[in-house]
């Protein structure tokens, strides 16, 4: 059985070569959330001989409804659009909780640059956020669970956080394509 967070890792994983970072709190606070029809509806990305696609339906007034399906297998997220500054970013979150047994769900966040017919999206690099942590160069706070990073750090240094490294193609390395159907 997928379970939702593992459908957000597989969506991570089409989209580029790197894990997804977990967080523990959303980029976004109610005013940072922006509404786009034009994500409305379904998106295709080819990976490989594979067809993946990003189904979107409005949620209340700022949310998105969205099915990601890889091959046969289907799994609901709930995705915000998140507007800070110039930048826009996904916050991508299960749409339920796991069944059975106490789960934390986490989010996860890319850069998002909506073409006309194409959805361009950059996640994070683990590795890169890993080795900044390391040297000193990044202060955000985090957690290792076993060998897995986890953000702590508030909504608000998140925010800071990416706006101040949206720019830098090493962060957000190589972002997966889907085009309108």
């Amino acid at each position: 059985m997928r379970t939702p967070v593992t459908a957000a890792v597989m969506l991570c994983l089409v989209l580029s070569t790197c894990g997804p970072v977990p967080s523990l709190h959303p980029l976004y606070t109610q005013s940072d959330l922006v509404f786009e029809p034009a994500l409305l509806g379904t998106w295709t990305s080819n990976n490989g001989q594979e067809r993946n696609t990003l189904t979107f339906e409005r949620q209340g007034d700022r949310g998105y409804k969205t099915v990601f399906t890889e091959k046969s297998t289907s799994t609901g997220l709930a995705i915000h659009l998140v507007r800070l500054g110039a930048y826009s970013f996904f916050d991508v979150y299960p749409a339920r909780r796991m069944d059975g047994g106490l789960a934390v769900s986490t989010h996860f966040f890319c850069k998002v640059l909506i073409e006309r017919d194409s959805l361009r999206l950059a996640y994070l690099d683990e590795t890169w956020l890993q080795n900044k942590l390391k040297d000193g160069s990044v202060k955000l706070a985090h957690e290792f669970v076993d060998s897995d990073l986890v953000l702590t750090a508030s909504t608000k240094d998140l925010q800071q956080f990416v706006m101040r490294h949206a720019e830098d193609e090493e962060a957000f390395p190589d972002p997966g394509v889907f085009h309108k159907q």
